[in-house]
């Protein structure tokens, strides 16, 4: 009978430990969240800086180089950002975030092609007030531009 007992609690522990090692719930705390967005950000400020001129560029520049530059920036931070898992209390921002990133480049992407759009692009500057407002939303200050 005790072989019994014990081969019941032993197997009841196997079944438990079994059952905490399937899809982990690797949900960050909202602290940790925003401590790991902001990283992303602060690392890959000095990528869009270089790619954002100071004064602005030609069409041809603008065209080859500086959209080109920017979407290989916006989409190195989508897909971290992407990676990351924040609590549900900011899934919902943080899945707008990421796809504002989507928008941002599809926009770069567009006006490489399409002279009007890199025009009106070049007047207006990047894409980025959503990714902004988004970003202060999630309280991810380092990712507004204005830090």
């Amino acid at each position: 009978m005790r072989s019994a007992r014990t081969s019941v609690v032993l197997m009841t522990g196997v079944l438990l430990t079994l059952a905490g090692c399937g899809d982990d719930d690797n949900t960050m705390t909202a602290a940790a969240y925003r401590d790991a967005g902001n990283g992303v950000c602060r690392d890959a400020d000095a990528a869009i800086s270089a790619a954002i001129p100071n004064d602005t560029p030609t069409d041809e520049v603008a065209r080859t180089e500086l959209a080109p530059k920017l979407i290989d920036a916006l989409s190195a931070i989508r897909d971290e950002m992407d990676d990351l898992s924040p609590p549900d209390s900011l899934q919902r921002d943080h899945t707008q975030f990421v796809a504002a990133f989507d928008s941002a480049t599809a926009v770069l992407d567009e006006a490489i092609d399409d002279a009007a759009a890199m025009e009106q692009l070049l007047a207006e500057g990047p894409p980025l007030d959503e990714i902004g407002e988004l970003a202060a939303k999630l309280g991810l200050t380092a990712c507004t531009g204005d830090s």
